[in-house]
């Protein structure tokens, strides 16, 4: 059972290697196809359709809002800072 399914497989490998071009030339256009149908959901119905924004109420709550801020600000305070940091070069070698 199993030669016979190695001897199909060869078969197959074998007319397709002897019929290089055609199965290129068939490989090709399926490809070919492939990428037009891609192409037209994906870039010409994409165009073409509409979407509607949804209608979505945030809310936040001021306590929330408040820590975030200040958490931003110490951040940007911190950021501000490390400007003016001299670090060391790690690339210089010190010869003593």
């Amino acid at each position: 059972m199993a030669k016979s399914y190695n001897v199909k497989i060869f078969s197959l490998v074998k007319w397709t290697a002897e019929h290089a071009f055609l199965v290129f030339i068939i490989l090709f256009l399926i490809s070919l196809i492939v990428g037009g149908i891609m192409f037209y959901k994906y870039g010409i119905l994409a165009r073409s359709t509409e979407l509607e924004p949804e209608a979505v109420l945030v809310r936040f709550s001021k306590d929330s809002y408040q820590k975030i801020e200040k958490e931003q600000q110490s951040r940007r305070e911190r950021f501000e800072q490390a400007d003016f940091k001299e670090h060391q070069d790690p690339f210089w070698i010190d010869v003593d």
